[in-house]
């Protein structure tokens, strides 16, 4: 006489699993060049802005407490992010 009926409601499927979590990386340069100065035989001075701060650093320098300044290769600035240990570069263009 009366049809059979559940008030039974079904589950979703559970999301899929996650992959491992992405390797970190470093942000993108805060940094750019402006120019750089060199007298006779001291040393480079390289000049980077950052926002309306002018920066003039040499190679061992630290910026911000994160970044440090490991010298210069085919006309581009080596940085290290500290925090990570990532290796990145700013081209100035031209040889140093």
């Amino acid at each position: 006489m009366f049809a059979a009926h559940t008030w039974h409601v079904a589950r979703p499927p559970p999301p899929p699993a996650a992959g491992p979590p992405a390797e970190p990386t470093a942000p993108p340069l805060p940094y750019a060049f402006v120019g750089s100065y060199a007298q006779g035989s001291n040393e480079t001075v390289y000049f980077l802005t950052r926002g309306d701060r002018v920066y003039d650093v040499k190679q061992g320098d630290r910026l911000d407490g994160i970044y440090s300044i490991d010298g210069v290769e085919n006309g581009q600035l080596i940085f290290t992010y500290m925090p990570l240990n990532i290796r990145q570069t700013l081209p100035f263009g031209g040889g140093p």
